[in-house]
């Protein structure tokens, strides 16, 4: 939270990861029934690039599906506080975030960010949720904000490159 980063642990499925489009810790399964933690640093249709002490190991998808059975933690940038889920009424620095961000991502005219959850804020976050493939109800939930950070023009770790070839993590 020093740094600005927030932790959005849940479970969802590759497809969602590949939305986020950020790096995220797997917990894996084992044969004998011990959860590992890895990160997924890279993914593409057939393999995933997992991070394992250091190490980065290209695994087949197949493979991967086999020991991981959805939960993972995604770091995100959330702000100083802890995210929560912002609706119409809110107000604030949280609200005035998040007017910023969608303006940064190019979902939002440019105006000045009042922090204000108007009705106006939620027809342009319910349009962003559409174009996302998220539930279209104009609540920036967790999962919505993190989908809008993903958007942000930044020099942050994605999932997928520009290039064909996955990038280790810190490159």
């Amino acid at each position: 939270q020093q740094q600005g980063l927030a932790c959005l642990a849940q479970r969802g499925t590759l497809a969602e990861l590949l939305q986020f489009n950020r790096p995220a810790i797997l917990i894996l399964r084992d044969a004998t029934g011990t959860d590992h933690q890895v990160v997924l640093a890279a993914l593409s249709d057939d393999k995933a690039a997992l991070s394992l002490g250091g190490t980065l190991r290209e695994v087949p998808l197949a493979d991967l599906s086999r020991a991981w059975f959805g939960d993972y933690v995604l770091l995100w940038r959330g702000g100083r506080d802890e995210p929560r889920p912002l609706e119409p009424g809110a107000r604030g620095a949280a609200v005035q975030r998040l007017q910023q961000n969608l303006r940064a991502s190019g979902n939002a005219p440019a105006q000045p960010a009042n922090g204000i959850y108007d009705a106006e804020l939620m027809r342009l976050v319910a349009d962003f949720q559409r174009q996302h493939r998220l539930e279209p109800d104009g609540i920036a939930d967790i999962p919505t904000q993190v989908m809008i950070d993903s958007a942000l023009p930044t020099e942050s770790p994605r999932l997928t490159a520009a290039t064909a070839d996955p990038a280790p993590p810190g490159a």
